[in-house]
């Protein structure tokens, strides 16, 4: 009896290796899309909050004439779409790789009352933008998405 569980016991030896070869790469992916998981939020986070910041410099610099008319200046603009992308009203280093001025928007609601920040940052993955397909399909299938952030706010002057 005590044969046969030593000779069961040799013949399993190996199979904790194999088994964990099978599983690494899993584990791997998991763990990579996990990390991805956590960038898309920071990255979305970050946004969101300058596109905020950037909306309330421009609801309290933008000028409300004596006819109501929101007038917003180009300094006003310049500044607004640098504290967006840079983190201060002057030009500096990015918050987000590949964010530029010429991905904000500031508009004028016409209202007289409101003013809005737009902005869309194109996220990519750490490795590939793309992975590509085998057999039927031709197009490699895209990673890259568009992350946006919208705010309006009443002017304050």
């Amino acid at each position: 009896m005590v044969g046969k569980w030593k000779t069961l016991a040799r013949t399993q030896k190996g199979i904790a290796i194999v088994e964990f070869t099978i599983m690494i790469p899993l584990i791997l992916l998991l763990l990579y899309s996990l990390a991805e998981i956590g960038r898309i939020q920071m990255m979305s986070n970050t946004l969101a909050k300058t596109v905020r910041d950037g909306a309330r410099h421009l609801a309290s610099n933008a000028q409300k004439g004596t006819t109501g008319v929101v007038d917003i200046t180009d300094l006003v603009e310049l500044q607004t779409k640098n504290l967006v992308v840079y983190g201060i009203p002057a030009v500096g280093t990015p918050l987000l790789n590949g964010f530029s001025v010429a991905d904000v928007q500031v508009n004028n609601l016409g209202d007289g009352l409101h003013v809005s920040v737009n902005a869309i940052y194109n996220f990519t993955p750490i490795f590939s933008p793309q992975i590509p397909t085998f057999g039927v399909m031709n197009e490699p299938i895209s990673l890259s998405f568009p992350l946006r952030a919208a705010v309006t706010m009443l002017v304050l002057k």
